[in-house]
């Protein structure tokens, strides 16, 4: 068990401190590694449950891993295996909880091919007549074709039931590839998803279900949505998202209890080159439904590349204004990612990676928003000299929630300690004294 010392909380005398405590889930060295991407959720016993991803050489595994509450030990289990003979991968996962402690899930697989002309690697080397594509200029037929396919999974008598939402091609504008996704449910536990179309499409789709049986029923809403990340209010879905086709900022979409959509740009914009926003969004609502907190980061690593905003909700959550500025609340990794969850006290938290493309290591860190009678911003670092190895070797996939059966906020993150050997790590933060 590692431990990780935090230097600051919300709420508690200087002479009083926080700790993250902290444990390996899974992973090791290839072709163990694993933990990148990861998404985690709570259950109403407060245990977590994790979906995540070995992503280094095939076969692909999405894996879900819970905890024993009775006894600490992990449970892990495969959702999925992506074993493409021209696989290559780049992966999105998402988890929800529904109110019967179902597990939801969400998650893309991209792979290559296969080949237009199978054995060749151009249009010179193909045996026998060539395709009538290698007579255009660019001799491109025999490349393997980029496709990308979102799932949705959950469990049906104990069995994980994956289901193939939408496919698409790279390049391609009436079937584009699909990419970034997010995922929430409604009061039926039917899911509500948002996903992004990749170039030249750059569209956000909204999309739902009514049973585990119904199609799909999808819906292109807004130019962009890069990073799309959904909450359900209600009836009202909410969706914040990158625009990078026209303002690198980050937007919010939303589909109104009237029919009417909404759509407006989240904090600054439109920005460029180092003001470039809207990276590593994360998205929670507080519990009584009157804030939806966003957080993301600046294309740039400097003080205060953190952000947050925080958009007020009226009834059934609909948003009563969108801030038009955001609040620097750290300093992040350069467009990584970001995850937010609210304290019990009612203060969000944020987790978050730090570092830079050219320092190492990178860290996980997390900081919290002071309850009065601390004001400002209370960062926590989960310390890279506490982690085997001497510490991350790249940005952290990170994950964080409310709260334990204690209510203290629980952690997952990844851990890289070199380019080959990658850990799914579970922390959650202690309460101590220094006396």
């Amino acid at each position: 068990m590692l431990t990780l010392v935090v230097a600051a909380a919300a709420a508690v005398a200087d002479s009083e401190k926080f700790e993250w405590l902290s444990e390996d889930v899974d992973g090791g060295a290839v072709p163990a590694a694993t933990g990148a991407p990861l998404d985690m959720a709570l259950d109403s016993h407060h245990q977590p449950h994790i979906f995540y991803s070995a992503a280094f050489e095939l076969p692909h595994t999405y894996r879900y891993a819970t905890r024993d509450a009775a006894t600490g030990n992990w449970t892990v289990e495969t959702v999925d295996t992506f074993g493409f003979k021209y696989g290559t991968f780049s992966a999105q996962t998402h988890i929800v909880m529904d109110k019967n402690d179902r597990p939801h899930v969400l998650y893309t697989m991209e792979g290559t091919g296969p080949s237009p002309c199978p054995g060749c690697s151009s249009c010179v080397s193909c045996s026998g007549p060539p395709p009538p594509c290698c007579n255009q200029p660019d001799n491109s037929c025999c490349d393997p074709s980029m496709w990308g396919s979102l799932f949705y999974a959950t469990k049906v008598d104990g069995v994980w039931k994956p289901t193939l939402v939408y496919k698409g091609w790279r390049l391609n504008m009436s079937d584009a590839r699909p990419m970034d996704c997010s995922l929430a449910l409604d009061e039926s536990g039917n899911p509500h998803i948002s996903y992004y179309l990749e170039r030249p499409k750059m569209t956000l789709v909204y999309a739902t279900r009514t049973s585990v049986t119904a199609d799909w029923t999808m819906q292109e809403v807004a130019s962009g949505g890069y990073g799309n990340a959904i909450e359900l209010v209600g009836t009202t879905p909410l969706i914040v998202y990158q625009n990078e086709d026209d303002c690198f900022c980050a937007k919010l979409w939303a589909l109104l209890p009237n029919g009417t959509q909404l759509t407006a740009t989240v904090a600054e914009g439109p920005n460029d080159g180092v003001a470039a926003q809207g990276y590593g969004i994360a998205t929670t609502v507080s519990p009584d439904h009157t804030r939806l907190y966003v957080t993301f980061t600046r294309n740039v690593y400097t003080n205060g590349s953190l952000r947050m905003v925080e958009v007020p909700l009226g009834t059934g959550g609909v948003p009563t204004s969108v801030p038009t500025v955001s609040q620097a609340i750290g300093t992040a990794g350069r467009a990584s990612q970001t995850s937010v969850t609210v304290l019990p006290s009612g203060e969000p938290i944020v987790a978050f990676s730090f570092g830079t493309a050219d320092q190492s290591p990178f860290e996980v860190r997390s900081t919290q928003q002071g309850a009065p009678p601390l004001k400002g911003w209370l960062p926590s670092t989960v310390g890279s000299t506490a982690i085997a190895n001497g510490g991350l070797d790249g940005p952290s996939a990170v994950g964080i929630a409310c709260c334990d059966a204690g209510g203290r906020p629980v952690m997952a993150f990844s851990r890289r300690t070199s380019m080959y050997v990658s850990y799914l790590s579970f922390a959650w933060q202690n309460f101590s004294s220094n006396s």
